[in-house]
């Protein structure tokens, strides 16, 4: 499974994404909601965010890569 989402902290870039924090998730609810997959990578950062007029600048996201054990 590969994913990237937006973590809480991008409420305050206000560079995209949902505008609750509960609609976006985070490397601690990722690995308790997957818990039974095999991560590669889990990790939150910053990262530069160019997909439009309405997503663009610093992005807080969490990325995943994992597989079923």
């Amino acid at each position: 499974m590969l994913l990237e989402a937006y973590t809480p902290l991008q409420i305050e870039f206000k560079t995209g994404g949902p505008l609750t924090a509960d609609l976006m998730m985070s490397v601690q609810s990722l690995s308790s909601e997957f818990s039974d997959l095999q991560f590669f990578h889990l990790q939150e950062r910053l990262r530069e965010v160019n997909e439009g007029q309405f997503h663009s600048g610093t992005g807080a996201v969490v990325q995943m890569l994992a597989k079923k054990l």
